[in-house]
């Protein structure tokens, strides 16, 4: 799946049916780094760096690398989280979406299936439903309740 048609069948939808969210889709190819999404509602403001995929790798041993998932925005999440905003990375996989909250972007990008998922902060299938992915999002949340499970 392209990220295109992640944001547009699954996540635009999602996020157009959440009470009280203003987004805004960023598609700036002039500045690297900034990432797809940002967001407030309800006093709570962050970012969200978006990437899709059409399948996990055959092998659960083989390592998942995010190649696409630049210095640059890995920096921008991590630094505007430091600094109190809720900033993630959500990955689509096949039809599992994946979210990693900015504390654990560390490990995100060279390691395996079950590592990965454990540095999950929400885990779910398309199509999205339910509340739970935007209380993760859209939660006012510290920096000790994001560390990876």
């Amino acid at each position: 799946m392209r990220e295109s048609c992640f944001w547009g069948k699954h996540l635009r939808p999602y996020f157009k049916s959440t009470p009280g969210l203003i987004y805004t889709r960023h598609e700036d190819d002039v500045t690297a780094g900034i990432p797809d999404i940002s967001f407030t509602r309800c006093g709570v403001s962050g970012w969200i760096e978006l990437k899709a995929y059409d399948e996990w790798p055959k092998r659960e041993k083989t390592l998942i690398r995010f190649d696409n998932f630049t210095d640059q925005q890995r920096s921008f999440l991590t630094k505007r989280g430091e600094a109190g905003a809720n900033c993630f990375l959500i990955a689509c996989i096949g039809r599992d979406v994946l979210v990693f909250p900015w504390t654990s972007l560390e490990g995100v990008g060279s390691t395996n299936r079950s590592d990965l998922v454990g540095y999950t902060s929400w885990m779910g299938k398309l199509p999205i439903k339910g509340h739970s992915l935007a209380d993760t999002l859209f939660t006012s949340q510290s920096s000790s309740s994001l560390t990876p499970r």
